[in-house]
């Protein structure tokens, strides 16, 4: 009688002490956490068609290049060649201020006939030695993403422009146009009274990819 007496409270026991357990126990999260806060926006897309304009951040493409126009700048694709078979190609876009003031140009194109990027620069120091008005200073070689590049600044009368040189060659022995140039000729005189902001116009031209 004592034997079944101490086993039945010995059971009374370890039931409650198991009920305790279940009852005290931290309640398992079963909520799955929310990416949604921390997924970035992705990035606008458009095609290059002429006449196209807008604000960036953008990444404009056609079946030849794609590139990026920097967060607050806007841009009027003014002229663009994206015809099925065609061999060359070229994008001609106004950059302008997010009020829609025009800063400068841009263009990319493969229809130079240039073999590096030294010949293309020194092709519009030909064009201003005999200028009285214009001069251009020192190119000074940078880095674009795929483009090897320069910079120089052009001299006026009354203001400097900031011009940008990008040049890639072709790795396709075959290809009947071997080289892609990308000119960008910022107004010096729209910066005047602000520093002239160089790192984004050389990530625009860092952002292009030719197809």
């Amino acid at each position: 009688m004592k034997r079944l007496l101490a086993l039945m409270l010995a059971l009374a026991m370890v039931m409650a002490l198991a009920a305790c357990g279940k009852d005290g126990g931290e309640t398992p999260d079963n909520t799955e956490p929310d990416t949604t806060a921390s997924t970035e926006a992705k990035l606008e897309e458009k095609a290059i068609v002429e006449d196209l304009e807008g604000v960036g951040p953008v990444k404009l493409s056609n079946s030849y290049v794609e590139l990026t126009i920097p967060e607050g700048y806007g841009y009027e694709i003014t002229d663009a060649n994206d015809k099925e078979g065609e061999s060359q190609f070229w994008v001609d876009i106004e950059i302008k201020n997010a009020d829609g003031t025009k800063i400068g140009e841009f263009e990319v194109s493969n229809t130079g006939s240039y073999d590096n990027v030294d010949e293309y620069v020194q092709s519009d120091i030909d064009y201003y030695k005999n200028s009285s008005s214009v001069t251009l200073g020192e190119p000074v070689s940078e880095k674009y993403g795929i483009f090897d590049g320069r910079y120089l600044i052009k001299h006026n009368s009354n203001w400097d422009d900031y011009r940008f040189y990008g040049f890639y060659l072709i790795p396709d022995e075959a290809a009947e146009y071997r080289n892609v140039r990308a000119e960008l000729d910022i107004n010096g005189y729209s910066y005047q009274d602000k520093e002239f902001p160089k790192a984004d116009f050389a990530n625009l031209l860092s952002s292009i990819v030719i197809k």
